[in-house]
Order: C-alpha cells, then structure tokens, then sequence
C-alpha cells in the first residue's frame, strides 16, 4: 500500500531445538488495516523478543492515518487457529493451542495518534487525538489511554451539531469497553440543544438537553424547525420520524464515497446561518501540520476559506477569508483537563 516495512535482528542462542530470539520490525506509512469500515497507516517501531515458549511485542507506533466508518456490527476482524504440527520426530503429529489460547504473546506497546483519526458513519463527522497504552496478552489485552476530538460534527436533520470537546477513556481493564463522554452542541431559536453520548461503547446513553432547560420535544421542535413543539404540521412530524429511522443507519455512505473520490480528509452538507441554505465543506491536511478548509453556501458570499497551521502542540494559528470580506487572523489555544 505504497508503504515501507522491514525487518532486522538475530538469534541470540540455540537451546536444543528452541530458538531464542530478538528482532525488530520498522513502518513507514504502512497499510496495516486495510478493511471495509477500518483503514489505517502506521510508523514506528516494534520490538520482538522471545523463544517458542513466548513472545514479547514492545515499541511505539504512531497513527499517521486511520478511519472508521460506524454501523458495521458482528463482523470479527481476527480469530483464533490451532496448528496442527506434523512430521515431527518419531513420527508424532500433535496439535498446538494458537499464540492468543496459550496467552503466550505479552504486549507493552504504546499507540500515539498525532491527529488524522477519522470516525464517520450515522451522521457523525469527527477527528481524534490520543494515546494508547496496550499491556498483558494478545488473547486479553488491557488497554489504557483516552482519544479526545480535535473537530467533530454531528448531523441531525440538516442542523450540524458542534463537538468541540469530550473523549473516548480505556481504564485498562481486560474486558475492552471504553468510557464515551460526548457533548454535541447547536445553537439557534434562542436555545444551546445539547445532544450528550455518555456511558460505554456497549451501552451508551443518549440524551437530550439544553441551555435554558426545556423538555426534550421543545427542544427537538426548535433545533428542527424554529417553532415550538405545539405548532408542528403533520409533515413536520413525519421528517422527524423518517430523521430517527436514518439515524440508525450506519457504514460509508454517499458523501463518504464522494470523499474518497475528491481526496479530501472532510467532506460534509450543513445548514447555512439561520438553517434555511445549505452549505458545502471541505478539508484537507497539506502536511501534518497545515489543514486547508473551504466552506461554500448557495450565494457567492456565503464562501469561507480557513487556513490552521499548528505551531504548537496546543496552539494553532488560523487565517482564511470570508465572502467579500478581508482576510482575518487569529490564534487558538486549547488544553484538556
């Protein structure tokens, strides 16, 4: 996949027929992932140490790209094989357990992601920032760290929810189910709507609320129409219920095909100020540390050019244009607590 992979290292010792060993394998840009809802690109370096009794896999690698595209569910990306071991001395045949049954593989492996972890699927649209801690068995791995996002929307019936902050936490239990605190925020009609994905990954617990608080289909009517719940036409209350049936639905969709073929990072539809046009936006990463955005609406003037360089692990130096106007500059600063 257009990337580098190499291998070095030496026996150290030959004890009867056991070969003890250390090796170690170098990416660049390697495609190790390579699925329909799961790609991704990795460097760095992994360190093998061990005999035919166990394996130690240690080292950094670092993200240089991944994406995900939600709504895909029971598939198993890997599985167990029994090796059957044959023309063995003596004439015996004999069946050996695989490396992840034995728990015969041990992990100290760290997994930085810079940026340019891309998640997307049912209306989400969102990049992530992290590290990752990966300790014990290949069969039962703990995994400990915390994803946190650095853009992310979320649309609902054509309102663009904001995620400007939040994380995905892995307590580095054995059983792999990370903790979701996910605020979604939109603001119109006089109201901050709050859609909030809280819990973890297996159970999550959506929830709707909003900033003066208001019952939750006053909210919904106002985010989706402008108008209080008890002027709803029965139109309107069917878009809302076919927008709850889309939701569900997951995996690459047609702007995610469309992405693809432009060869853009970001590709999404929202609703222009006020919802009533809709708006085109597109970004790409120039290099690891320049992100190019361009927004466009149904008038000339509604276009939006945005240019972030990150000068700093926390602080960004963003310019661009909008419409008619001149171009404008500004520094944002940020830190997680």
């Amino acid at each position: 996949g257009e990337g580098r992979v190499s291998l070095s290292g030496r026996i150290d010792s030959i004890v009867g027929e056991e070969l003890a060993y250390k090796m170690s394998v170098d990416l660049s840009r390697m495609l190790v992932i390579d699925l329909k809802d799961m790609k991704a690109r990795a460097s760095g370096q992994i360190l093998l140490q061990g005999d035919a009794q166990q394996l130690k896999i240690g080292g950094e690698v670092i993200a240089d790209r991944l994406e995900m595209w939600l709504g895909k569910r029971g598939r198993t990306i890997t599985d167990s094989l029994d090796v059957i071991e044959i023309n063995l001395p003596g004439g015996d045949t004999r069946i050996r357990e695989s490396a992840s049954q034995a728990g015969a593989i041990v992990l100290d492996l760290q997994l930085k992601f810079p940026r340019r972890v891309h998640v997307r699927g049912s209306g989400l649209e969102s990049e992530w920032a992290g590290d990752l801690q990966i300790k014990g068995y290949a069969g039962q791995p703990d995994i400990a760290g915390a994803l946190r996002p650095v853009r992310g929307r979320f649309t609902f019936l054509g309102r663009v929810f904001e995620l400007g902050r939040g994380s995905v936490r892995f307590d580095g239990e054995s059983v792999i189910d990370p903790l979701i605190d996910l605020p979604f925020e939109y603001s119109d009609s006089g109201i901050t709507a709050i859609f909030s994905v809280t819990g973890t990954a297996s159970a999550p617990d959506i929830n709707l609320s909003s900033r003066p608080p208001m019952p939750e289909s006053e909210i919904v009517s106002r985010v989706l129409f402008g108008a209080d719940s008890s002027s709803l036409t029965q139109g309107q209350q069917i878009e809302l219920a076919s927008g709850l049936a889309a939701l569900r639905d997951g995996g690459p969709g047609i702007l995610d095909r469309a992405r693809r073929q432009l060869g853009v990072d970001v590709l999404s539809l929202g609703g222009g100020e006020g919802g009533n046009s809709t708006t085109v936006r597109a970004g790409r990463y120039l290099t690891e540390r320049v992100y190019l955005e361009v927004e466009q609406g149904a008038e000339r003037e509604d276009g939006r050019t945005t240019v972030e360089v990150e000068v700093a692990p926390n602080v960004r130096l963003q310019t661009g244009t909008r419409g008619g106007e001149e171009g404008r500059l500004g520094v944002k600063w940020r830190r997680d607590f």
